[in-house]
């Protein structure tokens, strides 16, 4: 068994009281993380505990006998161990304590010090009885290089080379040419590529010095005469007198020479080696990366003489056809309003679902599918009845565009044996009502009732003809089955009761068609259009409060609309200055005081203007249990993301406590507590579940039957 492991387990309380003296100890239990026994397994052959108080004000390191953990106790080998002292492993009798019942906790997979004592120590010498790999990145190295004076010892990469190739020596790139003037060992050069000749660098002279091939004279040469020696276009040169050490050096403003300072071009020449030695690479540091390369080829287009880079020249705090750059005071200079609207044009294909005056009040809008309905509760539309006269049930959808449909998913269940087909038509709207008249292809395919189960399940209808909806004009899909209506045998359809969304509505036939309060679920598959439009936001409606923006332009059913996102929005009259502004319950207007539903839209800044700030954890409503058993679910809002519990849960003595839970990443949690009852401590909790519309409620005890109580609060 290794000597130590590395452990994760969760925190524990001393089941029983002890005192300074004592070898032993209880916990409340030794789970780990997935609810399993310990064993002395998870720790190895040597294990630390570590007891604190509840507020943290005291502390004692014991050392424990690993094999002991699943025992009736668990045997202290070491108590008061130091806490950060040289020496970890002897007692220290001031640091040995008592310690009470349940206000101790007991962490036994924590990290004292005299856990990380048992590593290897960098300084001492070890000996390593296993192998050790080392990742190719992460190889073993010397501080320096030195060579081996033992056959046992590794032998370094600079060794190996030293030893195969031998001493190696500076090199330099040296090339002839010829002068175009006087020059002298040491002289800073140019390559004129006008006449080929080498002329002195003048860095008040770009020409000499930009974008060009520089080098060092290495002897001699007069105008159209060979340079001595040749010239040195890398390497190092040892024609310089008085350089400083280390220093970087730059073309000068006189020229064919050198400068520790920048002449009026700045351009790098190389770093000296000693007074008299330069290691000679012009432009080393003035290299573009090829990130910047990257950079400089932009995002759209190719750079070229029509299509330039932006230069400082190009921006101003005003004016037009210029870049907006800060003020002398760092500050954005003032703009008015109307240059800050439509900066974020609508969501591709996106139409206007319902007719907005934005050009009197600007509208916040918001985005909503009309090919689907997602709510739903059980809450159960009966169909194919005789009694109850409930034969059909239809749903109204207005697209904003053209689309193809081939498939519609609702929810059913069977009540008695019905032996017939379930299927639905596609009607046109006469009245407010299905006209009765399918359109072209507008007759689904027949589901049979034995496809259908007993409980609410998603069904498939499919349309094999590909029928065609035409945008802004109405239309109704009629549920119904296509043999004797039956009290006995029959169907009903999954809804959400007092269900509101967008330009649905639901209507169910008996002799005629009437309304409902429920929205039936469905989903249609279609294409042409991936179902979003614009409608007004309603402070109200849990399916219209995710504001997204303004729409400043009076608009119809199917216009495309443009969205005002983000910064300034004008056009309004009568704002108070300073105040904040939410959706209202009346579709398309906003006011200083919430809605239904906390909706932020924004800050005015003037009567007739409002920056755009949206809130954040809109909240969505609550759902309450009393008293439920185990297993208990809530219906959960389709728009929800978080999920804020406020549970308890009673059995012999009550626990409560909070959970949040998150519709990706947390999606379950619990709370728990171990309490004392007539001498026997007993575990209460209480967990939550969160998959899909469904949020299950779980409780557990240590004694009689357990009932749970909680209010979830919904946000998104």
């Amino acid at each position: 068994m290794a000597r130590i492991q590395f452990p994760s387990i969760p925190t524990k309380v001393l089941s029983e009281s002890i005192s300074s003296a004592a070898s032993s100890f209880k916990l409340n239990n030794i789970l780990d993380w997935s609810g399993t026994d310990l064993t002395s397994a998870a720790f190895g052959t040597i294990a630390f505990a570590v007891f604190k108080n509840a507020d943290g004000t005291k502390i004692e390191i014991m050392r424990i006998d690993p094999s002991t953990i699943a025992s009736a106790s668990i045997t202290i080998v070491k108590r008061g161990l130091s806490y950060g002292a040289a020496d970890y492993d002897t007692e220290i009798t001031a640091n040995k304590l008592d310690w009470n019942a349940n206000e101790t906790y007991v962490e036994l997979g924590s990290n004292p010090p005299q856990l990380y004592n048992e590593f290897v120590r960098k300084k001492d010498t070890e000996t390593i009885e296993a192998v050790h790999t080392y990742l190719n990145t992460t190889r073993p190295k010397l501080d320096t290089d030195i060579d081996t004076t033992a056959d046992e010892e590794f032998v370094s990469k600079g060794e190996l080379n030293r030893a195969a190739l031998g001493t190696v020596t500076n090199s330099k790139l040296v090339v002839s040419g010829n002068a175009g003037e006087t020059v002298a060992a040491g002289n800073l050069l140019y390559l004129d590529s006008a006449d080929t000749e080498w002329k002195k660098c003048d860095a008040d002279t770009a020409a000499s010095v930009e974008n060009i091939i520089l080098g060092i004279a290495q002897g001699a040469g007069t105008d159209g005469a060979a340079i001595t020696g040749g010239i040195l276009i890398r390497g190092v040169d040892a024609h310089q007198t008085g350089l400083t050490l280390n220093s970087v050096y730059y073309a000068s403003n006189t020229a064919g020479q050198i400068s520790a300072t920048p002449g009026t071009k700045e351009v790098t020449v190389g770093i000296s080696k000693s007074a008299t030695e330069l290691y000679f690479d012009p432009r080393y540091n003035q290299q573009i990366t090829e990130d910047q390369q990257d950079a400089l080829a932009g995002t759209a287009g190719t750079p070229s003489a029509s299509n330039k880079y932006v230069t400082n020249d190009d921006t101003a705090t005003s004016g037009a056809s210029k870049v907006l750059r800060l003020d002398a005071s760092g500050n954005l200079p003032a703009l008015s309003g109307v240059n800050l609207t439509n900066l974020l044009l609508s969501a591709a294909g996106a139409k206007a679902a319902q007719s907005m005056t934005g050009a009197t009040t600007p509208v916040p809008v918001c985005l909503m599918n009309d090919l689907e309905q997602l709510d739903y509760d059980a809450t159960a539309l009966e169909f194919g009845r005789v009694s109850t006269n409930l034969v059909k049930i239809a749903f109204k959808v207005i697209p904003t565009q053209a689309t193809t449909v081939s498939a519609v998913v609702v929810r059913l269940r069977t009540q008695g044996t019905p032996t017939d087909n379930v299927y639905m038509t596609i009607e046109g709207d006469s009245g407010g009502s299905p006209d009765g008249t399918p359109i072209t292809n507008g007759t689904s395919a027949d589901l049979a009732a034995g496809d259908i189960a007993a409980a609410f399940g998603a069904e498939t209808l499919s349309f094999a003809g590909n029928p065609v909806l035409a945008a802004g004009t109405t239309y109704w899909f009629v549920l119904q089955r296509d043999s004797t209506l039956s009290d006995t045998n029959y169907y009903e359809a999954d809804s959400k009761a007092n269900g509101s969304y967008g330009n649905f509505d639901t209507k169910t036939y008996t002799t005629s068609w009437g309304d409902t309060t429920s929205q039936l679920y469905f989903d249609i598959t279609a294409t042409g259009y991936d179902g979003f439009s614009y409608y007004k936001a309603d402070g109200n409606d849990l399916h219209l409060n995710l504001f997204l923006g303004f729409v400043n332009a009076t608009v119809a059913i199917g216009d495309t609309v443009t969205l005002i996102a983000n910064g300034i929005v004008s056009g309004f009259t009568g704002l108070t200055t300073g105040a904040k502004y939410y959706v209202q319950d009346t579709a398309g207007t906003i006011g200083t005081t919430n809605g239904t539903y906390d909706i932020l839209v924004g800050i005015a800044i003037s009567t007739t203007q409002l920056v755009i700030l949206q809130g954040s954890m809109q909240y969505l409503g609550s759902s309450s249990l009393s008293g439920a058993a185990s297993g208990s679910t809530i219906t959960v809002p389709a728009l929800a993301k978080y999920i804020m519990i406020n549970a308890s849960v009673s059995s012999d003595l009550t626990h409560a406590g909070n959970i949040f839970l998150a519709k990706v990443g947390k999606t379950s949690g619990s709370a728990e507590g171990l309490h004392d009852y007539a001498g026997s401590y007993k575990t209460l909790s209480v967990s939550a579940s969160w998959s899909g519309l469904t949020l299950t409620m779980t409780c557990a005890s240590g004694g009689s039957a357990p009932t749970l109580s909680c209010t979830a609060y919904f946000y998104r």
